[in-house]
Protein backbone atom coordinates (compact mmCIF):
# COMPACT_ATOMS: atom_id res chain seq x y z
CA UNK A 1 0.00 0.00 0.00
CA UNK A 2 2.80 2.28 0.12
CA UNK A 3 5.76 3.50 2.28
CA UNK A 4 3.25 5.34 4.14
CA UNK A 5 -0.24 3.62 4.73
CA UNK A 6 -3.15 3.16 6.73
CA UNK A 7 -5.08 0.06 7.91
CA UNK A 8 -7.81 1.56 6.40
CA UNK A 9 -6.52 1.02 3.09
CA UNK A 10 -6.00 -2.90 3.61
CA UNK A 11 -9.39 -4.08 5.30
CA UNK A 12 -12.36 -4.26 3.87
CA UNK A 13 -14.81 -4.26 6.72
CA UNK A 14 -15.01 -2.80 10.36
CA UNK A 15 -14.14 -5.80 11.60
CA UNK A 16 -11.08 -6.62 9.53
CA UNK A 17 -10.44 -2.60 10.17
CA UNK A 18 -9.79 -2.93 14.00
CA UNK A 19 -7.96 -6.21 13.37
CA UNK A 20 -5.44 -5.27 10.93
CA UNK A 21 -4.83 -1.58 13.24
CA UNK A 22 -4.04 -4.14 16.25
CA UNK A 23 -2.09 -5.70 14.43
CA UNK A 24 0.03 -3.00 13.22
CA UNK A 25 0.07 -1.22 16.31
CA UNK A 26 1.59 -4.58 18.29
CA UNK A 27 4.48 -3.88 15.62
CA UNK A 28 4.61 -0.04 16.04
CA UNK A 29 4.98 -0.65 19.78
CA UNK A 30 8.47 -2.70 19.23
CA UNK A 31 9.58 -0.20 16.94
CA UNK A 32 10.73 -2.86 14.17
CA UNK A 33 9.20 -2.53 11.24
CA UNK A 34 7.24 0.32 11.35
CA UNK A 35 5.93 4.02 12.89
CA UNK A 36 2.90 5.51 14.06
CA UNK A 37 2.35 8.83 12.29
CA UNK A 38 -1.28 10.91 12.98
CA UNK A 39 -4.89 9.72 12.89
CA UNK A 40 -6.30 9.64 9.43
CA UNK A 41 -9.38 10.30 8.83
CA UNK A 42 -11.32 9.31 5.19
CA UNK A 43 -14.14 10.97 3.11
CA UNK A 44 -16.35 7.98 3.99
CA UNK A 45 -15.84 8.56 7.80
CA UNK A 46 -13.52 6.10 8.53
CA UNK A 47 -10.82 7.02 11.15
CA UNK A 48 -7.54 4.96 11.48
CA UNK A 49 -4.00 5.04 12.55
CA UNK A 50 -1.38 5.54 9.44
CA UNK A 51 1.80 4.21 9.82
CA UNK A 52 5.23 4.28 7.59
CA UNK A 53 7.71 1.79 7.25
CA UNK A 54 10.84 2.89 9.08
CA UNK A 55 12.96 1.77 5.81
CA UNK A 56 11.98 1.74 2.35
CA UNK A 57 14.09 -1.69 2.19
CA UNK A 58 11.35 -3.51 4.90
CA UNK A 59 8.83 -2.76 2.42
CA UNK A 60 10.17 -3.60 -0.51
CA UNK A 61 11.51 -7.22 1.61
CA UNK A 62 7.39 -7.81 2.40
CA UNK A 63 6.51 -6.44 -1.35
CA UNK A 64 8.94 -9.26 -2.84
CA UNK A 65 7.48 -11.94 -0.08
CA UNK A 66 4.13 -11.27 -2.15
CA UNK A 67 3.65 -14.05 -4.79
CA UNK A 68 2.69 -12.25 -7.69
CA UNK A 69 -0.77 -13.26 -8.33
CA UNK A 70 -1.75 -12.40 -4.55
CA UNK A 71 0.06 -9.34 -4.99
CA UNK A 72 -1.85 -8.22 -8.46
CA UNK A 73 -5.17 -9.55 -6.28
CA UNK A 74 -3.93 -7.23 -3.18
CA UNK A 75 -3.61 -4.42 -5.84
CA UNK A 76 -7.06 -4.53 -7.18
CA UNK A 77 -8.88 -4.71 -3.85
CA UNK A 78 -6.73 -2.04 -2.24
CA UNK A 79 -7.46 0.19 -5.37
CA UNK A 80 -11.53 -0.72 -4.90
CA UNK A 81 -11.59 -0.28 -1.47
CA UNK A 82 -9.76 3.15 -1.89
CA UNK A 83 -12.76 4.09 -4.99
CA UNK A 84 -15.57 2.88 -2.56
CA UNK A 85 -14.01 4.87 0.43
CA UNK A 86 -13.01 8.57 -1.79
CA UNK A 87 -16.75 8.18 -3.26
CA UNK A 88 -17.43 11.36 -5.17
CA UNK A 89 -13.65 12.59 -4.38
CA UNK A 90 -11.53 9.98 -5.74
CA UNK A 91 -10.42 11.99 -8.27
CA UNK A 92 -8.23 13.36 -5.29
CA UNK A 93 -6.00 9.93 -5.29
CA UNK A 94 -5.94 9.47 -8.51
CA UNK A 95 -2.13 8.82 -9.17
CA UNK A 96 -2.40 6.13 -6.63
CA UNK A 97 -5.83 4.02 -8.27
CA UNK A 98 -4.24 4.33 -11.32
CA UNK A 99 -1.14 2.67 -10.12
CA UNK A 100 -3.31 0.42 -8.13
CA UNK A 101 -5.31 -0.91 -10.71
CA UNK A 102 -2.48 -0.85 -13.28
CA UNK A 103 -0.31 -3.48 -11.16
CA UNK A 104 -3.89 -5.44 -10.14
CA UNK A 105 -4.09 -5.83 -14.25
CA UNK A 106 -7.02 -3.82 -14.17
CA UNK A 107 -6.10 -1.74 -17.19
CA UNK A 108 -9.60 0.42 -18.16
CA UNK A 109 -9.72 1.51 -14.43
CA UNK A 110 -6.24 2.44 -14.62
CA UNK A 111 -6.23 4.06 -18.10
CA UNK A 112 -9.16 6.20 -16.44
CA UNK A 113 -7.58 7.22 -13.50
CA UNK A 114 -4.52 8.22 -15.27
CA UNK A 115 -6.42 9.96 -17.35
CA UNK A 116 -7.63 11.91 -14.16
CA UNK A 117 -4.47 12.37 -12.82
CA UNK A 118 -3.40 13.99 -15.90
CA UNK A 119 -6.09 16.29 -15.83
CA UNK A 120 -5.29 17.31 -12.51
CA UNK A 121 -1.56 17.67 -13.37
CA UNK A 122 -2.97 20.36 -16.38
CA UNK A 123 -5.40 22.38 -13.66
CA UNK A 124 -1.60 22.71 -11.46
CA UNK A 125 0.40 24.31 -14.63
CA UNK A 126 2.34 20.82 -14.67
CA UNK A 127 2.56 20.69 -18.39
CA UNK A 128 5.28 17.83 -18.25
CA UNK A 129 3.85 15.68 -15.71
CA UNK A 130 -0.01 15.71 -17.56
CA UNK A 131 1.80 14.69 -20.99
CA UNK A 132 3.55 11.77 -19.61
CA UNK A 133 0.34 10.91 -17.61
CA UNK A 134 -1.94 11.52 -20.49
CA UNK A 135 0.67 9.40 -22.62
CA UNK A 136 0.57 6.89 -20.14
CA UNK A 137 -3.26 6.64 -20.15
CA UNK A 138 -3.21 6.09 -23.99
CA UNK A 139 -1.19 3.05 -23.89
CA UNK A 140 -3.31 1.83 -21.16
CA UNK A 141 -6.54 2.48 -23.13
CA UNK A 142 -4.34 0.40 -26.14
CA UNK A 143 -4.47 -2.36 -23.88
CA UNK A 144 -7.74 -2.82 -22.97
CA UNK A 145 -10.99 -3.82 -25.15
CA UNK A 146 -14.22 -2.05 -25.04
CA UNK A 147 -16.64 -0.13 -27.11
CA UNK A 148 -17.89 3.23 -27.89
CA UNK A 149 -17.28 4.21 -23.98
CA UNK A 150 -13.58 3.71 -24.95
CA UNK A 151 -13.63 5.30 -27.69
CA UNK A 152 -15.29 8.54 -26.02
CA UNK A 153 -12.21 8.05 -22.95
CA UNK A 154 -9.26 8.11 -25.59
CA UNK A 155 -10.72 10.96 -27.55
CA UNK A 156 -10.99 13.01 -24.67
CA UNK A 157 -7.38 11.63 -23.65
CA UNK A 158 -6.15 12.50 -27.00
CA UNK A 159 -7.84 16.35 -26.10
CA UNK A 160 -5.70 16.63 -22.90
CA UNK A 161 -2.79 15.30 -24.31
CA UNK A 162 -2.92 18.31 -27.20
CA UNK A 163 -3.73 20.62 -24.50
CA UNK A 164 -1.09 19.64 -22.21
CA UNK A 165 1.52 19.52 -25.22
CA UNK A 166 0.44 23.10 -26.25
CA UNK A 167 1.31 24.29 -22.61
CA UNK A 168 4.92 22.38 -22.13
Amino acid sequence: AGIAFSPADLAGSRTELEDVEYRLEQLARRRHIIDRRDVGHWPDGTVAMQYVFRHALYREALYDGIPAANRRRLHREIGSHLERAHGGRADEIAPALADHFEQGGDTRRAAHYRDLSASGALARGAAADAVAQFRHALELYGRTTGGEDLKTAELNTLLGLGAALIMS
